[in-house]
């Protein structure tokens, strides 16, 4: 696992944890199923919200439509989830 060298505030991001001095660490789990379920999303095969159902499926930690949203395009910024 890598931790990331800047500590969050407010909410954590989905795919990532917090380490007891402050800093972001990734979930394996959670950022593998982001990428399974991106492309699934972005081309249309399945809706948002069948994505953020299975993503929670696969992780067991909840994720609505529109956060799937949200992180699908700020993690993938050349990704369109219209």
């Amino acid at each position: 696992m890598s931790t990331l060298r800047r500590k969050k505030r407010g909410r954590l991001p989905f795919g990532y944890s917090q380490t007891e001095d402050g800093f972001l660490e990734e979930i394996p789990k959670e950022l593998e199923a982001l990428d399974e379920i991106k492309e699934l999303v972005s081309d249309g095969s399945i809706s948002l919200r069948d994505g953020a159902s299975w993503v929670g499926y696969k992780t067991g930690r909840h994720i609505s439509h529109q956060g799937l949203k949200n992180v699908i395009k700020e993690r993938y910024s050349d990704v369109s989830t219209t």
